[in-house]
């Protein structure tokens, strides 16, 4: 499989988030973070943000103040985060972007991009908003880019690569198709996917993956979970398969080097066995950088799991939003760790998990898990198909 070639065109508006005094947000204080990675993190820093405006900023550049951006510097470690959010996955967004902001706050070497997909200018100046106050996180809008590909744009299923499929929901970019172009033209040691619906309840597991980095030269990527080869039935399309082992994309870390050896992330299929062998986003790419580069992969221990929370497929939300959104937020981390994050008693966590179980049950909260495990887009297809019938059309 050839390397995934950099597209050397610009398809994006870059911006930066409003610089104030950080905090400004009302996001709350960030927890301290130790460890001696942390601490021994050169980074070298220069003053200089300017922020590039929109329609809802005035359509101009507007120097706001004086801020300090991570230097491009490859021999700096630092890290990267990119996080995509769209039209769909925006609401979720909202609520998970906040931890983002105090993750990149903790440390001078951390910095992150919010990839704005196919998101309207309402959705764009919201998030702008949340993230008014910190530094070093950089919103991308691709609007423009979407504009100039509107005629030959289609949805559905296609092909990025040979071998590969992609599929498409909506008039906006596939995830894999930002990750292959996105990843390598960041300027840090590391670069880590974070997906809208994952929330950052406690940092310290980031200090615990990067010091693995620092120990470990053949590390190239390190996922918040792993899951190996197991066959089951698969819901999006319906069949029996082979779902091959991957590092999951919702929190990985990688080493930008290794990336420069390979970085298609796309979805591949085998279909010569006794079931189909799915390759979902980035096993390909996992498997060629161990079998071909020989470098390694590796997962967190489940006693971290519950400093995150993966809430797991918005890309196909269609109800939750708003205080419903809320309401559902606020059970799901309780009946996950009892917001254990924020007291800091097991007792606590234990009563409150109990009673939120309850709630999820009364509410019946899991209807809204379900409807996520088909792809959003046919869903809606099918949906409107007998109501126009009725209208007559």
């Amino acid at each position: 499989m050839d390397v995934f070639e950099n597209d050397s065109k610009g398809t994006t508006k870059d911006w930066i988030a409003c610089q104030g005094t950080e905090g400004d947000a009302g996001l709350g204080r960030p927890r301290r973070r130790s460890g001696r990675f942390f601490k021994s993190l050169p980074c070298d820093l220069e003053t200089g943000l300017r922020i590039r405006s929109s329609a809802f900023f005035a359509t101009r550049y507007t120097d706001l103040m004086t801020g300090r951006e991570m230097e491009t510097n490859r021999n700096a470690s630092n890290i990267a985060f990119l996080m995509i959010v769209s039209p769909r996955d925006c609401p979720i967004a909202l609520c998970t972007i906040p931890s983002l902001a105090r993750l990149i706050k903790s440390s001078p070497c951390f910095q992150a991009t919010v990839y704005c997909n196919g998101l309207s200018v309402q959705q764009i100046g919201q998030i702008a908003e949340l993230l008014r106050g910190y530094k070093r996180i950089i919103l991308k809008d691709n609007t423009e880019y979407l504009q100039s590909i509107r005629d030959t744009i289609k949805i559905g299923h296609f092909v990025p690569r040979p071998g590969s499929i992609g599929l498409r929901q909506g008039f906006y970019e596939t995830a894999p198709e930002i990750w292959s172009r996105e990843l390598v033209r960041l300027s840090a040691d590391f670069v880590a996917i974070i997906d809208p619906d994952f929330e950052i309840l406690d940092g310290e597991f980031v200090n615990v993956m990067l010091d693995a980095f620092a120990r470990l030269p053949q590390l190239a990527f390190y996922s918040t979970d792993y899951s190996p080869d197991h066959e089951r039935f698969e819901s999006y399309a319906q069949e029996e398969a082979k779902i091959v082992e991957r590092w999951h994309t919702w929190f990985c870390i990688y080493r930008r080097t290794s990336l420069e050896k390979c970085h298609d992330f796309n979805f591949y299929e085998e279909r010569d066995g006794r079931l189909p062998a799915k390759y979902d986003h980035s096993a390909m790419l996992q498997k060629i950088l161990q079998h071909r580069y020989g470098y390694v992969g590796r997962s967190l221990s489940s006693g971290y799991r519950g400093q995150f929370l993966h809430y797991a497929n918005f890309a196909q939300n269609r109800s939750l939003k708003g205080m419903k959104l809320r309401f559902y937020r606020v059970v799901r981390i309780a009946r996950h760790n009892g917001w254990a994050h924020k007291h800091h008693s097991a007792l606590v966590a234990r009563i409150v998990h109990k009673l939120a179980a309850a709630v999820w049950r009364m509410c019946r909260l899991g209807r809204f898990d379900t409807e996520r495990m088909r792809y959003a887009h046919e869903m809606e297809t099918a949906t409107e198909a007998p109501n126009s019938d009725e209208r007559g059309v």
